[in-house]
């Protein structure tokens, strides 16, 4: 087919789905041109008296007499992946399947099938609830004997690899000082090999290419990179009940906020919990056979 045929191209924007796909060669040499029906119904609609393809530009170009529309192909856009298309249509796909079915189904089963898809629906919500309680900071913390031996141990490390923290941030006046550059580029090697001979070992991974690779530490400099050598020679966070506690203001009114939210999500998961059962009763059976469908 080719897109120059404009009552085949009206033909392609019929149907349902999200998407459409018309080919641009007869012989099927060339993967179709993926649109967006509405866009192609909203062009075809309007009244256009000639269709082309530009395959330099990848647009499908429909001119009317006072209009004229240019619709981008999407199997060659980068703002849209293929996969994302194959999801929707896939998703679009399942539920059209299942409307089929629930109106092939018996009387007596039709209601009961449409009453478990909204139980269903209500469920996949509920799950993206979190309810969690806030803390009273006016209330102490308990703490359990696990914890408590591990806030005990990470602050013994802490303590014990303080001299070599003091000798890692040494290194950081000692090459930011004027002529510590190199013409080159920063000289890693010799951060390295000074962190070897101090103590720390910065494995290959946590070396500043790598890292700076990183989502976590993406686009970092090599000035940050220097404030924290300790963080990548694998040292030991300062232990948070050594920083210094945050003002009691702040802790209630952080408090306030939690708690509305709290109250919030708790009125809304019983909600949706009365929902549910409110759906289910009644429904027999909860479960169909698969003969029956």
């Amino acid at each position: 087919m080719s897109l120059t045929d404009l009552a085949r191209a009206q033909r392609y924007a019929k149907g349902k789905s999200h998407y459409v796909g018309i080919p641009i060669v007869d012989d099927g040499s060339r993967r179709p041109a993926i649109f967006r029906r509405s866009h192609l119904q909203a062009a075809v609609a309007s009244g256009v008296l000639h269709a082309r393809y530009d395959e330099d530009e990848g647009i499908l170009i429909l001119n009317g007499g006072t209009s004229r529309y240019a619709l981008r192909d999407l199997s060659r856009s980068s703002g849209q992946n293929a996969y994302q298309i194959r999801e929707e249509l896939t998703k679009w796909a399942v539920g059209r399947r299942r409307t089929i079915r629930t109106r092939n189904l018996p009387p007596n089963l039709r209601d009961d099938a449409k009453r478990r898809a909204e139980v269903e629906k209500l469920e996949r919500k509920l799950a993206r609830i979190h309810v969690y309680r806030p803390r009273n900071p006016v209330i102490p913390q308990e703490r359990k004997p696990e914890y408590r031996t591990w806030a005990r141990e990470g602050t013994e490390r802490w303590i014990k690899e303080r001299p070599l923290r003091r000798a890692l941030g040494r290194l950081y006046p000692r090459f930011t000082a004027p002529g510590g550059f190199s013409t080159r580029g920063f000289p890693w090697a010799e951060v390295y090999q000074a962190c070897s001979v101090a103590g720390a070992l910065i494995k290959e991974s946590n070396q500043y290419g790598r890292a700076r690779s990183r989502q976590a530490h993406k686009g970092i400099r090599p000035d940050a990179y220097m404030r924290r050598l300790w963080e990548f020679a694998g040292l030991v966070r300062k232990p948070w009940d050594l920083e210094p506690p945050e003002p009691f203001v702040t802790q209630w009114e952080s408090y306030l906020v939690d708690r509305t939210r709290f109250l919030e999500d708790s009125q809304e998961a019983q909600a949706i919990k009365n929902a549910i059962t409110n759906a289910k009763l009644g429904t027999v059976p909860l479960v169909l056979e698969e003969s029956a469908i």
